[in-house]
């Protein structure tokens, strides 16, 4: 059974009707897990005012910039319940699903270093592509994704389709060459993105610059105010069981996730040292073997005497 969460396009400030619209979804499809929103959540205007006239959201809401930015001040003071920002890039586990992320938009200054203390910024960097690989375990085996959240698309997604297809222009509007690169590695089952236009969906599609042979599901939404800016999904975690440091890895079966313990961490405290090594002792001393021809001995030749040399078989006897 699947996780019911539901995405959002970019919601530009409309804070109130996107609640109205998440509680009235609810009602129609049953409890769900999380609210997710990508691109500009606050919109032009983003100061302490904007902030602390957040409405609480009916259910826990999680979501990333576009280009509007939010300090680390501004958002460890939201007073707003079940609303949080996650971040500039990473992974973290949401309601039993891994859920990756990165905020902002593509800019000029993509090869300079990112914000030291991890402050929000209109543009990711170089630093924070590598930041979400190594997160979400992109270079492990037993690494990767169930939801990737992104206000960028990614370059290549429009590979998959043809010639005259009428979201080929859409898919392609301003989409990410770095971000597309960087799906070449990053493992996920269904990707959310913000739409510069009207919605649309690739189910699936090859993720990455080229079309590789990785499909996952692409969504882009559009902003709040437009149809299908806010949709439900049903996401069954295929990397539920997702290794955190010496805890519990996933194994990817057949049809489940089998949990294999990892290798535990060394503690050398009092309860777990090493036992001492044992004081040295003089090795055992073997017993002397004795020889077949030693007095007493009923085995071979017990008389000692010479015995006489016969010669070749063939040859003279003497």
């Amino acid at each position: 059974m699947g996780v019911k969460i539901l995405v959002s396009g970019p919601v530009r400030g409309a804070h109130g009707a996107l609640f109205a619209a998440a509680s009235k979804a609810q009602s129609k499809i049953g409890p769900v897990a999380a609210l997710f929103c990508v691109g500009d959540f606050f919109g032009e205007r983003v100061d302490e005012a904007a902030v602390n006239a957040l409405p609480d959201a009916p259910i826990p809401t999680y979501f990333i910039t576009g280009g509007d930015v939010v300090d680390n001040d501004l958002a460890d003071r939201l007073a707003a319940k079940n609303v949080r920002w996650l971040g500039r890039s990473g992974c973290e586990d949401v309601a039993g699903l891994r859920v990756g992320f990165l905020g902002g938009a593509l800019g000029g200054d993509f090869e300079d270093d990112a914000p030291a203390d991890g402050s929000d910024s209109p543009h990711y960097r170089r630093e924070d592509l590598e930041t979400l690989a190594i997160a979400s375990g992109a270079y492990r085996a037993d690494g990767g994704m169930d939801v990737l959240l992104t206000s960028d698309t990614a370059e290549g997604a429009s590979a998959c389709l043809g010639d005259g297809d009428e979201r080929k222009d859409a898919v392609d509007a301003g989409a990410s060459a770095p971000l597309g690169a960087a799906l070449a590695e990053l493992k996920c089952s269904y990707h959310f993105a913000a739409s510069q236009g009207d919605g649309w969906s690739l189910e699936p599609y090859r993720c990455g610059a080229g079309g590789f042979a990785r499909l996952a599901r692409l969504h882009a939404l559009p902003r709040r105010g437009l149809a299908k800016s806010l949709r439900a999904f049903d996401v069954a975690p295929f990397f539920a069981s997702f290794p955190t440091g010496f805890k519990s890895r996933g194994a990817k079966l057949k049809t489940e996730t089998k949990i294999v313990e990892g290798p535990a961490r060394p503690v050398y405290g009092a309860p777990n040292r090493p036992e001492e090594p044992a004081p040295w002792q003089p090795a055992e001393k073997k017993e002397k073997r004795q020889s077949i021809y030693a007095p007493g001995s009923s085995l071979a030749n017990p008389s000692k005497k010479k015995r006489k040399r016969m010669g070749a078989p063939h040859g003279p006897q003497f």
